[in-house]
């Protein structure tokens, strides 16, 4: 699945991880307090979520979790929310969203890495000294006028269908996260109407996350 954004998997000796989780972190406790000026807003927004979904898909499974792991909890010591109650439940939807976020960041960079079957059947480096019947071959693909196959180059994707591989990847983590999490959260709680609270009012929270995710991660590539 084609993306716009670069994948960085950090790792816990550099001090990158503990600055951006820090940053991250930073902006899970000031989003929440933000969305308390909707009505309602916390549990329609799901702002807590927010930067932990950024953190794992753009710098990896340790930063997520960081992330994850500190924001709920910092946030219940210093403002009573979420409740030490529910502070598990939000503690492991977290932690979820952050493996999620990281697994298929990684999966796609990877697929984007993988070169194709026409890459590696007529790669120019297989072409090198080519004699004359190479060359005719080269001529005859290049009167195909198929992308993909002119001058042994396979067709890159478009920017807007990096931009829907984004969107899909994006949908599929919260979707993701938020089944698995209810389910736990119903398993804690007993009580299914409770368990699905995000679904019945947090959907604005969850297009959020992947709507402004994805102007996040395509603005900074880096």
């Amino acid at each position: 699945m084609k993306t716009t954004a670069t994948y960085h998997n950090l790792s816990f000796t550099e001090a990158k991880t503990y600055l951006f989780a820090t940053l991250f972190v930073a902006g899970n406790i000031i989003l929440p307090q933000l969305a308390h000026f909707v009505p309602n807003g916390g549990p329609m927004l799901l702002p807590i979520y927010f930067f932990t979904l950024i953190a794992a898909y753009k710098f990896g499974i340790r930063t997520g979790m960081l992330t994850a792991i500190l924001s709920p909890v910092i946030n219940s010591l210093l403002f009573g929310m979420p409740m030490l109650a529910m502070l598990p439940i939000i503690l492991i939807k977290s932690s979820l969203l952050a493996i999620a976020a990281a697994v298929i960041a990684r999966s796609a960079q990877r697929t984007e890495a993988t070169p194709s079957k026409t890459q590696l059947v007529i790669d120019p480096p297989s072409l090198r000294g080519a004699t004359r019947r190479s060359n005719l071959v080269e001529n005859a693909l290049s009167k195909l006028n198929v992308p993909s196959l002119r001058g042994g180059k396979a067709a890159e994707a478009t920017p807007s269908k990096r931009s829907l591989g984004l969107i899909s990847s994006l949908l599929i983590i919260v979707l993701s996260y938020q089944l698995v999490g209810t389910l736990i959260e119903w398993a804690f709680v007993k009580d299914f109407f409770i368990a699905v609270q995000d679904f019945r009012i947090g959907l604005p929270g969850m297009a959020l996350q992947v709507v402004g995710g994805w102007l996040i991660l395509t603005r900074f590539r880096g």
